[in-house]
Protein backbone atom coordinates (compact mmCIF):
# COMPACT_ATOMS: atom_id res chain seq x y z
CA UNK A 1 0.00 0.00 0.00
CA UNK A 2 0.88 3.79 -0.65
CA UNK A 3 1.40 4.27 3.12
CA UNK A 4 4.28 6.10 5.31
CA UNK A 5 5.35 4.97 8.34
CA UNK A 6 6.48 7.40 11.21
CA UNK A 7 10.33 7.03 10.89
CA UNK A 8 12.62 7.66 13.83
CA UNK A 9 14.52 10.87 13.51
CA UNK A 10 18.15 9.89 14.06
CA UNK A 11 20.22 12.03 16.06
CA UNK A 12 21.97 14.01 13.85
CA UNK A 13 25.61 14.61 14.46
CA UNK A 14 28.08 17.28 13.51
CA UNK A 15 29.66 15.94 10.58
CA UNK A 16 26.10 15.07 8.87
CA UNK A 17 25.01 18.47 9.14
CA UNK A 18 28.13 20.41 8.09
CA UNK A 19 26.98 22.10 4.77
CA UNK A 20 23.50 21.46 4.80
CA UNK A 21 22.28 24.69 6.65
CA UNK A 22 18.90 25.99 7.53
CA UNK A 23 16.85 27.46 4.64
CA UNK A 24 13.23 28.89 5.29
CA UNK A 25 10.43 26.33 5.78
CA UNK A 26 7.13 26.65 4.43
CA UNK A 27 5.33 27.28 7.49
CA UNK A 28 8.50 30.32 8.27
CA UNK A 29 10.01 27.88 10.69
CA UNK A 30 14.23 27.68 9.70
CA UNK A 31 14.32 23.91 8.64
CA UNK A 32 17.08 21.59 8.47
CA UNK A 33 17.95 20.14 5.07
CA UNK A 34 18.04 16.61 4.66
CA UNK A 35 21.55 14.42 4.44
CA UNK A 36 21.06 13.12 0.50
CA UNK A 37 22.23 9.83 -0.15
CA UNK A 38 21.71 9.59 -3.85
CA UNK A 39 19.97 11.57 -6.63
CA UNK A 40 18.81 14.68 -4.93
CA UNK A 41 15.06 15.24 -3.49
CA UNK A 42 12.72 17.39 -6.30
CA UNK A 43 12.21 19.62 -2.78
CA UNK A 44 13.34 19.31 0.76
CA UNK A 45 11.15 20.26 3.53
CA UNK A 46 13.44 19.37 6.33
CA UNK A 47 14.85 16.77 8.66
CA UNK A 48 11.54 17.19 10.76
CA UNK A 49 8.80 16.32 7.54
CA UNK A 50 7.77 13.87 5.59
CA UNK A 51 7.30 14.05 2.25
CA UNK A 52 5.36 11.06 0.48
CA UNK A 53 3.46 9.03 -2.02
CA UNK A 54 3.33 11.42 -4.74
CA UNK A 55 0.94 11.53 -7.76
CA UNK A 56 1.85 14.34 -10.41
CA UNK A 57 -0.30 16.18 -12.65
CA UNK A 58 1.29 17.93 -15.88
CA UNK A 59 -0.88 20.49 -16.77
CA UNK A 60 1.50 21.96 -20.08
CA UNK A 61 5.09 21.72 -21.19
CA UNK A 62 6.15 24.12 -17.95
CA UNK A 63 3.80 23.17 -15.65
CA UNK A 64 3.35 20.24 -13.02
CA UNK A 65 0.90 20.05 -9.90
CA UNK A 66 2.63 17.06 -7.67
CA UNK A 67 0.02 16.09 -4.66
CA UNK A 68 1.61 14.18 -1.75
CA UNK A 69 1.42 13.28 1.95
CA UNK A 70 3.27 15.59 4.78
CA UNK A 71 2.78 16.53 8.21
CA UNK A 72 1.13 19.70 8.59
CA UNK A 73 3.57 20.09 12.17
CA UNK A 74 7.31 19.26 12.16
CA UNK A 75 8.08 16.23 13.85
CA UNK A 76 4.16 15.72 14.42
CA UNK A 77 2.39 12.36 12.68
CA UNK A 78 -0.61 14.94 11.49
CA UNK A 79 -1.00 13.61 8.08
CA UNK A 80 -2.38 15.93 5.34
CA UNK A 81 -2.85 15.98 1.50
CA UNK A 82 -0.23 19.06 0.01
CA UNK A 83 0.78 20.20 -3.54
CA UNK A 84 3.26 22.03 -5.13
CA UNK A 85 2.73 23.59 -8.60
CA UNK A 86 6.16 23.56 -10.63
CA UNK A 87 7.24 25.26 -13.51
CA UNK A 88 10.07 24.30 -16.09
CA UNK A 89 12.97 27.03 -16.10
CA UNK A 90 16.27 26.37 -18.00
CA UNK A 91 15.64 22.72 -17.46
CA UNK A 92 14.83 22.58 -13.96
CA UNK A 93 11.76 22.39 -12.74
CA UNK A 94 11.20 24.72 -9.65
CA UNK A 95 8.84 24.09 -6.99
CA UNK A 96 6.42 26.76 -5.15
CA UNK A 97 6.18 26.64 -1.50
CA UNK A 98 3.48 23.68 -0.62
CA UNK A 99 -0.39 24.21 0.17
CA UNK A 100 -2.51 22.36 2.63
CA UNK A 101 -5.26 20.82 -0.01
CA UNK A 102 -6.86 18.10 2.23
CA UNK A 103 -6.99 18.08 6.05
CA UNK A 104 -8.84 15.54 8.18
CA UNK A 105 -12.31 16.08 9.12
CA UNK A 106 -13.34 16.99 12.23
CA UNK A 107 -15.72 13.78 13.02
CA UNK A 108 -16.09 10.71 10.31
CA UNK A 109 -14.51 8.41 8.67
CA UNK A 110 -11.12 10.23 7.86
CA UNK A 111 -10.79 12.32 11.36
CA UNK A 112 -7.41 11.36 12.16
CA UNK A 113 -5.19 11.01 8.78
CA UNK A 114 -5.81 11.69 5.16
CA UNK A 115 -2.88 10.56 2.43
CA UNK A 116 -2.27 9.48 -1.27
CA UNK A 117 -3.95 11.82 -3.36
CA UNK A 118 -4.84 11.18 -7.03
CA UNK A 119 -5.89 13.89 -9.31
CA UNK A 120 -7.87 14.23 -12.17
CA UNK A 121 -8.88 16.56 -14.38
CA UNK A 122 -13.00 16.17 -15.84
CA UNK A 123 -16.28 17.54 -15.30
CA UNK A 124 -17.58 15.94 -11.94
CA UNK A 125 -21.06 16.72 -10.38
CA UNK A 126 -21.86 17.18 -6.68
CA UNK A 127 -25.10 19.19 -4.70
CA UNK A 128 -26.22 20.83 -7.66
CA UNK A 129 -22.52 22.24 -9.02
CA UNK A 130 -20.19 21.38 -11.20
CA UNK A 131 -16.24 20.72 -10.53
CA UNK A 132 -13.15 20.45 -12.84
CA UNK A 133 -10.84 18.23 -10.46
CA UNK A 134 -11.90 15.41 -9.08
CA UNK A 135 -9.19 14.24 -5.62
CA UNK A 136 -9.18 10.31 -4.49
CA UNK A 137 -7.73 9.77 -1.20
CA UNK A 138 -7.34 7.62 1.44
CA UNK A 139 -8.29 8.21 5.43
CA UNK A 140 -9.11 6.40 8.62
CA UNK A 141 -10.71 7.73 12.28
CA UNK A 142 -8.43 5.24 14.51
CA UNK A 143 -4.82 6.31 15.18
CA UNK A 144 -3.40 2.94 14.11
CA UNK A 145 -1.81 2.52 10.71
CA UNK A 146 -4.97 0.28 9.57
CA UNK A 147 -8.62 0.27 8.23
CA UNK A 148 -8.37 2.65 5.80
CA UNK A 149 -11.05 3.60 3.50
CA UNK A 150 -10.79 5.62 0.27
CA UNK A 151 -12.82 9.13 -0.73
CA UNK A 152 -13.46 11.74 -3.04
CA UNK A 153 -12.95 15.65 -2.79
CA UNK A 154 -13.83 18.34 -6.06
CA UNK A 155 -12.60 21.27 -7.06
CA UNK A 156 -12.18 23.72 -9.81
CA UNK A 157 -8.14 24.28 -9.93
CA UNK A 158 -5.50 22.07 -9.38
CA UNK A 159 -4.03 23.37 -6.74
CA UNK A 160 -6.97 25.54 -4.83
CA UNK A 161 -9.75 24.75 -2.68
CA UNK A 162 -10.94 21.05 -2.61
CA UNK A 163 -14.40 20.11 -1.22
CA UNK A 164 -14.32 17.28 0.28
CA UNK A 165 -17.61 14.72 0.12
CA UNK A 166 -18.59 13.39 3.31
CA UNK A 167 -19.55 9.89 2.51
CA UNK A 168 -16.58 7.50 2.04
CA UNK A 169 -16.87 5.80 -1.12
CA UNK A 170 -14.98 2.51 -0.42
CA UNK A 171 -15.47 1.95 3.23
CA UNK A 172 -13.45 -0.92 5.09
CA UNK A 173 -15.83 -2.98 7.34
CA UNK A 174 -13.55 -3.95 10.28
CA UNK A 175 -15.95 -5.58 12.47
CA UNK A 176 -16.39 -8.14 9.00
CA UNK A 177 -12.98 -9.06 7.97
CA UNK A 178 -10.85 -7.69 11.30
CA UNK A 179 -8.50 -5.49 11.32
CA UNK A 180 -5.97 -4.90 8.52
CA UNK A 181 -4.86 -2.36 5.51
CA UNK A 182 -8.66 -1.66 4.40
CA UNK A 183 -8.42 0.27 0.94
CA UNK A 184 -6.43 3.11 -0.47
CA UNK A 185 -3.71 3.99 -2.41
CA UNK A 186 -6.03 5.34 -4.64
CA UNK A 187 -4.92 5.85 -8.39
CA UNK A 188 -7.40 7.80 -10.45
CA UNK A 189 -7.54 7.64 -14.59
CA UNK A 190 -10.10 8.99 -16.63
CA UNK A 191 -11.38 7.57 -19.97
CA UNK A 192 -14.13 9.64 -21.19
CA UNK A 193 -12.07 13.07 -20.21
CA UNK A 194 -15.22 13.74 -18.77
CA UNK A 195 -17.37 12.15 -15.83
CA UNK A 196 -16.13 8.28 -16.39
CA UNK A 197 -13.18 7.20 -14.66
CA UNK A 198 -11.44 4.17 -12.60
CA UNK A 199 -10.38 4.15 -9.75
CA UNK A 200 -7.73 2.13 -8.96
CA UNK A 201 -6.61 0.86 -5.66
CA UNK A 202 -4.86 -2.04 -3.04
CA UNK A 203 -7.57 -4.04 -0.34
CA UNK A 204 -5.53 -5.72 1.87
CA UNK A 205 -7.66 -7.49 4.72
CA UNK A 206 -6.46 -10.53 7.08
CA UNK A 207 -7.00 -12.91 4.33
CA UNK A 208 -4.26 -11.18 2.13
CA UNK A 209 -3.71 -7.75 0.06
CA UNK A 210 -4.04 -7.38 -3.79
CA UNK A 211 -4.68 -4.83 -6.65
CA UNK A 212 -8.37 -4.08 -7.56
CA UNK A 213 -10.07 -1.41 -9.94
CA UNK A 214 -14.19 -0.05 -10.55
CA UNK A 215 -15.44 1.86 -13.24
CA UNK A 216 -17.17 4.71 -12.45
CA UNK A 217 -19.52 7.40 -13.50
CA UNK A 218 -19.18 10.92 -11.56
CA UNK A 219 -21.65 13.05 -13.51
CA UNK A 220 -23.51 12.83 -9.49
CA UNK A 221 -21.31 12.15 -7.03
CA UNK A 222 -23.80 12.38 -4.65
CA UNK A 223 -25.91 9.47 -5.49
CA UNK A 224 -22.65 7.52 -7.05
CA UNK A 225 -23.15 3.41 -7.54
CA UNK A 226 -20.01 1.68 -6.94
CA UNK A 227 -19.79 -1.72 -8.61
CA UNK A 228 -18.28 -4.81 -7.55
CA UNK A 229 -14.55 -4.67 -7.93
CA UNK A 230 -12.58 -6.34 -10.45
CA UNK A 231 -9.17 -7.73 -9.74
CA UNK A 232 -5.52 -6.89 -11.37
CA UNK A 233 -3.76 -9.53 -12.72
CA UNK A 234 -0.52 -10.37 -11.54
CA UNK A 235 0.53 -12.61 -14.66
CA UNK A 236 3.63 -11.22 -15.39
CA UNK A 237 5.15 -9.30 -12.95
CA UNK A 238 8.54 -10.12 -11.08
CA UNK A 239 9.47 -9.96 -7.80
CA UNK A 240 12.68 -8.65 -6.10
CA UNK A 241 13.10 -12.83 -4.94
CA UNK A 242 12.45 -14.90 -8.22
CA UNK A 243 11.00 -17.58 -6.08
CA UNK A 244 8.20 -15.24 -4.59
CA UNK A 245 4.60 -15.16 -5.85
CA UNK A 246 4.10 -12.14 -7.28
CA UNK A 247 1.65 -9.39 -5.83
CA UNK A 248 0.66 -6.54 -7.11
CA UNK A 249 -0.27 -3.37 -4.56
CA UNK A 250 1.33 0.17 -3.89
CA UNK A 251 0.69 1.12 -7.89
CA UNK A 252 0.11 3.73 -9.91
CA UNK A 253 -1.82 3.69 -13.25
CA UNK A 254 -2.08 5.98 -16.82
CA UNK A 255 -2.95 5.46 -20.10
CA UNK A 256 -0.94 5.67 -23.25
CA UNK A 257 -3.53 4.95 -26.03
CA UNK A 258 -4.56 1.53 -25.56
CA UNK A 259 -1.97 0.59 -22.93
CA UNK A 260 -2.36 0.82 -19.08
CA UNK A 261 0.97 1.45 -17.86
CA UNK A 262 1.62 0.75 -14.18
CA UNK A 263 4.28 1.17 -12.03
CA UNK A 264 4.66 -0.69 -8.42
CA UNK A 265 6.57 -1.49 -5.46
CA UNK A 266 8.53 -4.74 -5.62
CA UNK A 267 8.16 -7.42 -2.63
CA UNK A 268 9.01 -9.10 -0.39
CA UNK A 269 10.93 -5.79 1.54
CA UNK A 270 13.92 -8.53 2.53
CA UNK A 271 15.90 -7.19 5.77
CA UNK A 272 14.48 -4.68 8.44
CA UNK A 273 13.09 -1.76 8.26
CA UNK A 274 11.01 -3.72 6.45
CA UNK A 275 10.13 -1.33 2.95
CA UNK A 276 10.70 -1.97 -0.73
CA UNK A 277 14.32 -1.13 -2.03
CA UNK A 278 12.89 -1.02 -5.31
CA UNK A 279 9.71 -0.32 -7.87
CA UNK A 280 8.70 -2.10 -11.08
CA UNK A 281 7.02 -0.66 -14.43
CA UNK A 282 5.16 -2.75 -16.50
CA UNK A 283 2.33 -2.35 -19.37
CA UNK A 284 -0.40 -4.68 -20.95
CA UNK A 285 -3.57 -3.84 -23.41
CA UNK A 286 -6.11 -2.30 -21.56
CA UNK A 287 -8.49 -4.87 -22.48
CA UNK A 288 -6.56 -7.31 -20.76
CA UNK A 289 -8.16 -5.44 -17.79
CA UNK A 290 -11.16 -7.23 -18.47
CA UNK A 291 -10.18 -10.87 -19.83
CA UNK A 292 -8.90 -13.88 -17.77
CA UNK A 293 -7.57 -16.04 -21.00
CA UNK A 294 -4.70 -18.32 -20.31
CA UNK A 295 -1.49 -16.04 -21.49
CA UNK A 296 -2.90 -12.43 -20.43
CA UNK A 297 -0.04 -10.64 -18.68
CA UNK A 298 1.63 -7.61 -17.79
CA UNK A 299 5.01 -6.66 -20.22
CA UNK A 300 7.62 -6.09 -17.79
CA UNK A 301 9.20 -2.17 -19.33
CA UNK A 302 12.01 -1.31 -16.05
CA UNK A 303 12.37 -5.04 -13.95
CA UNK A 304 13.59 -2.45 -11.23
CA UNK A 305 14.46 0.84 -10.16
CA UNK A 306 16.79 0.31 -7.42
CA UNK A 307 19.42 1.81 -5.47
CA UNK A 308 22.03 1.88 -8.11
CA UNK A 309 19.34 3.90 -10.40
CA UNK A 310 19.24 6.29 -7.71
CA UNK A 311 23.14 6.94 -7.35
CA UNK A 312 24.57 10.60 -8.33
CA UNK A 313 28.71 9.49 -8.39
CA UNK A 314 30.01 12.80 -9.29
CA UNK A 315 28.88 13.51 -6.09
CA UNK A 316 29.52 10.28 -3.97
CA UNK A 317 26.03 9.17 -3.33
CA UNK A 318 25.62 5.47 -3.88
CA UNK A 319 22.02 5.75 -3.89
CA UNK A 320 19.07 5.72 -1.58
CA UNK A 321 18.32 2.78 0.52
CA UNK A 322 14.67 2.18 0.29
CA UNK A 323 12.51 3.24 -2.57
CA UNK A 324 8.58 2.82 -2.94
CA UNK A 325 5.26 4.51 -3.42
CA UNK A 326 6.15 5.79 -7.18
CA UNK A 327 3.99 7.92 -8.95
CA UNK A 328 3.85 8.30 -12.71
CA UNK A 329 4.38 11.61 -14.07
CA UNK A 330 0.73 12.11 -16.32
CA UNK A 331 -1.19 14.65 -18.03
CA UNK A 332 -4.74 16.04 -16.24
CA UNK A 333 -6.67 12.99 -16.93
CA UNK A 334 -4.18 9.88 -16.32
CA UNK A 335 -2.55 9.65 -19.64
CA UNK A 336 1.40 9.42 -19.97
CA UNK A 337 2.75 12.76 -21.07
CA UNK A 338 6.48 13.60 -22.45
CA UNK A 339 9.08 11.14 -23.76
CA UNK A 340 9.80 8.40 -21.82
CA UNK A 341 7.62 7.51 -18.59
CA UNK A 342 8.16 9.83 -15.78
CA UNK A 343 8.77 8.68 -12.12
CA UNK A 344 8.31 10.39 -9.06
CA UNK A 345 9.71 7.82 -5.88
CA UNK A 346 9.17 8.51 -2.08
CA UNK A 347 12.95 7.38 -1.02
CA UNK A 348 14.91 7.30 2.80
CA UNK A 349 18.54 6.88 3.61
CA UNK A 350 19.42 5.17 6.90
CA UNK A 351 22.75 4.91 8.93
CA UNK A 352 24.99 2.08 8.82
CA UNK A 353 22.75 0.06 12.13
CA UNK A 354 19.30 0.68 10.20
CA UNK A 355 18.42 3.66 12.02
CA UNK A 356 16.71 6.29 9.89
CA UNK A 357 18.53 9.26 9.09
CA UNK A 358 15.02 11.58 8.39
CA UNK A 359 11.74 11.27 7.33
CA UNK A 360 10.82 10.34 3.55
CA UNK A 361 11.24 12.48 0.63
CA UNK A 362 10.59 12.34 -3.06
CA UNK A 363 13.05 11.80 -6.03
CA UNK A 364 12.15 12.22 -9.39
CA UNK A 365 13.45 9.99 -12.24
CA UNK A 366 12.57 8.45 -15.72
CA UNK A 367 12.89 5.08 -17.69
CA UNK A 368 13.39 4.89 -21.92
CA UNK A 369 9.41 3.60 -23.32
CA UNK A 370 8.98 3.29 -26.95
CA UNK A 371 6.08 1.64 -26.29
CA UNK A 372 5.14 -2.44 -25.87
CA UNK A 373 5.60 -3.10 -29.48
CA UNK A 374 9.06 -1.76 -29.23
CA UNK A 375 9.56 -4.65 -26.16
CA UNK A 376 8.62 -7.83 -28.21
Amino acid sequence: MKRFRFLTLFALGTALLIGAGCVPGSGGEEIVAKPVDGIAPVFDDGTSRYSAAPSVMQTDEQTRYVYYTANRTPDEADSAVMVRKATLQNGVWTYEERKTLLEPSEAGWDSVAVSDPSVICGSFGYDGQTYSYLMAYQGRSGHQDRNYGIGFAVGNAPDGEFLRIPECVLAYDRTLYGDAYGYGNPSLVSYDNASKFRLFYTAGDPAGTAEYFVELDGADLGSLVVPAEQAVTVSGLTETDPSAAPTFRDADFALDGETLIAVRNRYPTGEAPALPTAVQVVGMPVSNLYTVAAGTQWTVIAAEIASFDLSDYENDRTGWQRIYSPALVRDAYGRLCGEGIGLYLTVTAFDSDGTYLHYQTIVETAVSYNGLEALS
